[in-house]
C-alpha cells in the first residue's frame, strides 16, 4: 500500500524542473536524481538551504532557472541555474576496514589493499570486509544504505549469495535542536557502523529523519517510507527493520513506530524521550525559574541543588550548574523565538532570513497553520500550573517560597510578541509577574490538538519490542534524563494497559568514548541478539502480540560501570528496586507541580481555589498549614483557577473521547 501510494503520488508530481533529473518512480539507480515528494507532508518548504557539498556530493542538480535556493556554478564559478529541492544523482562508493580498525575508501575494486580486515557474518559467513555505499537524495534529503559487498559480490544483484543477513538497521544517528529549512549534510559515517555491519546486517540514513535539521515527525515518517520503498525495490524486503538511535534520533523511533506501524520492527532508543513537543512543557519553565533564582534575595536559591524542588532536574553544587543550565540552556532561544537561526543562515539573503520565524511550531506551518499575526501558534501554557506543588506538600519548601515563585515567574511572551533574542534568559521575551498580576501564558488549543492529531505527540500506542537504552546521567546534569524513559512507559500503560513490549535497560553512569553512539559493545550485542529472537518469535507466531512473544530472559536490567548485572527482572524499577536505588530518576517542574510522570498534559483543566483546598491540595496543619490569608493571595495568583491534573489535558482532540 505505501509503494502504491508513493508510486501515485510521484506521478501525479508533474514533470520536474529545467535540467533536473528527479526520479518519477519508485526507485531509480545509479546517476539518477530520487524522487523530491512529497507524499503526505504537505507543500515543501523554502528557504531550503543544501547540504550536499558539506556531504562529499558535490553541487546539486539545477531545476530552476528562477533565482530559487542555491545558485549552482561551472568550473569558472558561473551561474548556470539555481536548485530549490537540492537533489544529486546517486552514487556508489566503497569502503574497507582495516586491520589498523578505521575505515578506508576502497577506489579500485580491483586491487586487494594490503590491510584488508574480513568480518564472519551473524549467520556464520567469512567474507573480506568491503563495504558499499550508495548515497543520494530522496524527498530532497540526503540518504545513505551500506552493506558488505565484498570483491565477488555486487549488493544490489538478486542473483549472487549475499552477505547480507536480511536484517535492515535504520539509523537516527543523535540528535538537536532542528528548525527545519535545510536539508543537513551526511557524513558517511552515518552509515559505516562497524558494530552493525560487521554481522551483516544493512544500515540506511536519511538527514530527513534527523532531528539537527528537523522535529517535523510527519516529514519524517514520510521520508523514512519512501527510503524503505527505494531499499525494497533495490535489495530486497528485510526480515526485519529495528530502528536505533540516541536523544532525538530515539524519541524519532517511540513516534514513527506509533504513527505508521510497519516502518519499524522493533526500537533502540537510547537516551532518549517519548517525544520532543512533550519536553517543550517542562523545558519551557526552564529559563523562567533560573531568572527568578538568579534575583532572588532568598540565600537558599544560590545553592543549585536547592533549585531541584521547583525545577526537578537534578542540580549540582560541585559543578555550579543545574540540569535546565548545563541541559537546556539556549532552547528557548532556539525553539521559541521566532529571530534566531539556530545554524549558518549566511548562504541566503537577509530579507529571507528576516521574513522567515524560526521557530518549531512555524516549521510545522503545513500542521499548525498561522494566526492573524502571520506566525504559527504555540502550544506552551503555564495558565494554572502551581510550581513545587508537590515540595510543599512534602515540607520541602515553606508556603512563602511557593507563593513568592508562583506571582513572581510569569510566563512567555505570544509568539507574535518575540522581540530578538537576548542571553542566556532571553528576559525580553518573559511577562514577568507580581503580586496581583500573574502573567502566566495561554497556549493555543487549536495547536494543542494539531500536536495530538497529526501524530507529534508519542500516547503510547507502540506494539513493537522495545529497549530503552541509556546510562544514568542525571546527576553531571545530562539532558537527556532518566524519567523520560518512564514517561514513555506510563503512556504505553494508560493507552493500552501495559507496556510488556518496553525493556528498559540502564547500562552504568560512563559513555563509552569511540564507539558506537557510547554505549557499550557488550550491550548493544544483547539488545541485537535479544531482538533477533524476539521478533523470530514473533514471525514464527503471526497471532501473537510483541508483549505475548517477548523471551523469557528479556526483561528489565541495569548494569554497574564494571559491566556487572545489578539485578533484572520484574520489579526492578518499582519503587524500592535495586535498579531505581541505584539509578533513581529526577523530577521535572511539572511533575513538583502535581502533573503526571506521563509528562503529557499541554494545558490542565482548572479547578477554583475553593474546590482545590476543600480537595486538600495544601497543608492544613504544620507550619504550612494555609490560612484564609493565603488562600485569598492563591486566588489573586490564580484567578483563573489551578491546575486539577486528574482531568485529561484541555487540548485534547475532543473527538477522541467519543471513540
Amino acid at each position: 500500500m505505501a509503494g502504491a501510494i508513493l508510486l501515485a503520488a510521484l506521478l501525479a508530481a508533474g514533470p520536474p524542473g529545467p535540467g533536473a533529473a528527479y526520479a518519477q518512480a519508485g526507485t531509480f539507480g545509479v546517476g539518477e536524481v530520487g524522487p523530491a515528494g512529497p507524499v503526505f507532508s504537505g507543500p515543501h518548504q523554502y528557504p531550503f538551504v543544501c547540504g550536499t557539498v558539506e556531504s562529499g556530493l558535490g553541487q546539486p542538480v539545477v531545476d530552476n532557472y528562477d533565482g530559487i535556493g542555491t545558485p549552482v556554478t561551472d568550473e569558472e564559478g558561473n551561474v548556470i541555474g539555481w536548485s530549490k529541492d537540492c537533489g544529486v544523482p546517486m552514487r556508489v562508493d566503497y569502503f574497507y576496514r582495516s586491520t589498523d580498525g578505521t575505515w578506508k575508501p576502497l577506489p579500485d575494486r580491483a586491487v586487494r589493499p594490503p590491510d584488508l580486515a574480513q568480518t564472519t557474518t551473524s549467520h556464520g559467513l567469512t567474507v573480506d570486509y568491503i563495504v558499499a555505499v550508495e548515497r543520494g537524495t530522496i524527498n530532497r534529503f540526503i540518504y545513505g544504505i551500506a552493506m558488505l559487498a565484498p570483491f565477488d559480490y555486487t549488493p544490489h544483484s538478486p542473483y549472487l549469495p549475499t552477505p547480507w543477513n536480511r536484517r535492515l538497521i535504520f539509523s537516527f544517528g543523535s540528535g538537536g535542536g532542528g528548525v527545519g529549512y535545510r536539508q543537513y549534510p551526511m557524513n558517511v559515517s552515518e552509515v559505516l557502523i562497524d558494530e552493525f555491519l560487521s554481522k551483516g546486517y544493512a544500515v540506511a540514513y536519511t538527514t530527513g529523519a534527523r532531528t539537527a535539521r528537523s522535529y517535523n515527525m510527519t516529514l519524517a515518517e514520510e521520508t523514512i517510507m519512501m527510503v524503505k520503498n527505494h531499499f525494497r525495490a533495490r535489495y530486497g524486503e528485510p526480515l526485519y527493520t529495528v530502528g536505533i538511535g540516541s536523544s532525538g534520533g530515539a524519541l524519532t523511533q517511540y513516534v514513527v513506530s506509533q504513527n505508521h506501524p510497519g516502518l519499524l520492527d522493533a526500537l533502540i532508543p537510547i537516551r532518549g524521550y517519548p517525544d520532543m513537543i512533550t519536553q517543550s512543557i517542562y523545558v519551557g519553565d526552564c529559563e523562567l525559574m533560573e531568572y527568578y533564582f538568579d534575583h532572588s534575595d532568598n540565600p537558599r536559591w544560590q545553592s543549585k541543588e536547592e533549585r531541584e524542588v521547583f525545577e526537578g532536574l537534578a542540580g549540582n553544587d560541585a559543578l555550579g550548574e543545574t540540569a535546565c543550565v548545563a541541559g537546556w540552556r539556549g532552547s528557548v532561544q532556539a525553539f521559541i523565538n521566532p529571530h534566531f537561526p539556530p545554524f549558518d543562515v549566511s548562504s541566503l539573503s537577509p530579507e529571507v532570513v528576516a521574513a522567515t520565524a524560526w521557530t518549531h511550531w512555524d516549521d510545522l506551518r503545513n500542521i499548525y497553520g498561522v494566526t492573524e499575526h502571520g506566525i504559527a501558534p504555540n502550544t506552551w501554557d503555564n495558565v494554572g500550573v502551581q510550581y513545587g506543588l508537590v515540595s510543599l506538600q512534602k515540607g520541602d519548601i515553606t508556603k512563602e517560597e511557593f507563593f513568592d515563585l508562583n506571582e513572581r515567574i510569569g510566563g512567555w511572551k505570544q509568539p507574535h510578541e518575540f522581540g530578538p533574542p537576548s542571553f542566556p534568559y532571553d528576559e525580553g521575551n518573559i511577562n514577568f509577574g507580581e503580586p496581583g498580576r500573574p502573567n502566566r501564558t495561554t497556549g493555543s488549543i487549536a495547536a494543542i490538538n494539531r500536536a495530538y492529531q497529526s501524530g507529534q505527540v508519542f500516547m503510547g500506542y507502540s506494539d513493537v519490542p522495545i529497549i530503552d537504552l541509556r546510562q544514568y546521567e542525571d546527576p553531571i546534569l545530562d539532558m537527556h534524563h532518566f524519567l523520560q524513559s518512564f514517561a514513555a512507559r506510563e503512556r504505553m500503560i494508560k493507552a493500552r494497559g501495559h507496556a510488556d513490549n518496553q525493556l528498559i535497560w540502564v547500562a552504568g553512569t560512563q559513555r563509552i568514548r569511540g564507539v558506537f553512539l557510547n554505549m557499550p559493545r557488550e550491550v548493544l550485542d544483547l539488545a541485537l541478539e535479544t531482538l533477533d529472537e524476539w521478533l523470530a518469535n514473533m514471525r514464527a507466531n503471526p497471532g501473537l502480540s510483541a508483549a505475548e512473544a517477548r523471551p523469557a530472559h528479556a526483561m528489565d536490567r541495569c548494569w554497574d560501570d564494571e559491566g556487572r548485572v545489578i539485578a533484572e527482572g520484574p520489579g526492578v524499577w518499582d519503587e524500592g528496586g535495586p535498579c531505581r536505588e541505584a539509578y533513581p530518576p529526577y523530577h521535572t517542574s511539572r511533575t513538583l507541580a502535581g502533573g503526571p510522570v506521563s509528562g503529557d498534559v499541554f494545558k490542565c483543566a482548572l479547578i477554583p481555589v475553593d474546590e482545590a483546598v476543600a480537595r486538600g491540595f495544601y497543608p492544613a496543619d504544620g507550619p504550612n498549614a494555609f490560612t484564609a490569608e493565603d488562600i485569598q493571595r492563591l486566588k489573586a495568583i490564580f484567578p483563573d483557577g489551578v491546575c486539577d491534573y486528574s482531568q485529561p489535558d484541555v487540548g485534547f482532540p475532543a473527538e477522541w473521547f467519543r471513540r
